[in-house]
């Protein structure tokens, strides 16, 4: 009887420095844990400090002038018709070549009331086309071609990237359906840009849209109207 209880008492201890062991060591790993965090806590607002001064040099020694950012309406055929917005910008490297990016948003915003009649019921079919472009875009100055004593500046572009397209089915007796896809696509065209001031433009394109869903190809008119704005005037 003696010796269990000596045994009981011994577990009983042993338990007790063990779970001393672990809370002091739990405390430790908790303070570790603050300290570091504390650390943390004042390294990032320096280290997001030196970042911005880093690309406030950077920004600085960069010449916005030959910078434009560019945006307007777009439309796309093919899918019922496709309207959107277009969005981009460009790098100017003289007065007549620059290389473009464009981005381009565009749904069939005609289906809510233009329906098909099938033999499921009413059948609705929406479609959404987003296009991601990059290429060249060559100007051609004229000083003859003017209107209103503003010149008028047309450019050939060639683009290329990638175009994504959803569709979307509704029919009354089946519920709906959506099948997206991706593909490769490029465009060639021109335009005309119209200055109004020395920073602000208006600009009109008009380009084939050539895109492969489905291991074709197929052939869409893209219109593109909308404003530029070139940050130093630059390169004009």
């Amino acid at each position: 009887m003696a010796r269990s209880s000596t045994r009981l008492l011994e577990t009983v201890g042993a338990s007790g420095v063990c779970e001393g062991t672990i809370n002091g060591k739990a405390a430790h790993e908790n303070k570790v844990a603050r300290l570091a965090a504390r650390a943390i806590g004042l390294r990032l607002p320096c280290l997001l400090v030196v970042l911005l001064s880093f690309a406030g040099q950077a920004l600085g020694q960069y010449d916005l002038g030959h910078l434009e950012l560019h945006g307007g309406y777009a439309h796309i055929t093919g899918d019922g018709g496709l309207d959107g917005f277009n969005a981009g910008g460009a790098l100017r490297f003289n007065q007549r070549v620059s290389l473009a990016v464009d981005y381009d948003s565009t749904w069939d915003r005609t289906l809510p009331t233009a329906f098909i009649t099938s033999g499921a019921g009413v059948l609705v079919v929406r479609s959404y086309l987003a296009n991601y472009l990059i290429g060249p875009r060559i100007f051609f100055p004229a000083k003859k071609l003017t209107f209103k004593n503003q010149q008028l500046l047309p450019f050939g572009e060639f683009q290329f990237g990638g175009s994504h397209l959803s569709t979307t089915v509704e029919e009354a007796a089946l519920g709906s359906r959506k099948s997206s896809s991706n593909a490769y696509t490029w465009l060639i065209g021109g335009g005309v840009d119209y200055d109004f001031t020395r920073h602000w433009a208006g600009r009109v394109n008009a380009d084939l849209l050539r895109t492969h869903f489905a291991s074709t190809g197929q052939s869409r008119f893209r219109f593109v109207m909308g404003v530029v704005y070139t940050f130093a005037g630059g390169g004009k």
